[in-house]
């Protein structure tokens, strides 16, 4: 099935994680074989929703 609307992906560049997502051309899809083709949106149809550099905080679920 084609899911929804919008693609996700995401990468990094020069240190800085990004999450992109596209409102138009997805970032991947599978064709009749299933074969996994990656794609590479046009900018205009691409807004950034996260990114990040430098250390970051993780804990476990539970830690205390």
């Amino acid at each position: 099935d084609p899911g929804g609307c919008y693609s996700i992906g995401t990468g990094a560049t020069d240190g800085v994680d990004l999450t992109l997502s596209s409102s138009g051309v997805p970032f991947s899809l599978y064709d009749d074989t299933g074969q996994y083709i990656a794609q590479v949106p046009p900018a205009a149809e691409v807004t950034v929703v996260d990114l990040s550099a430098g250390s970051r905080v993780q804990f476990l679920l539970g830690d205390c």
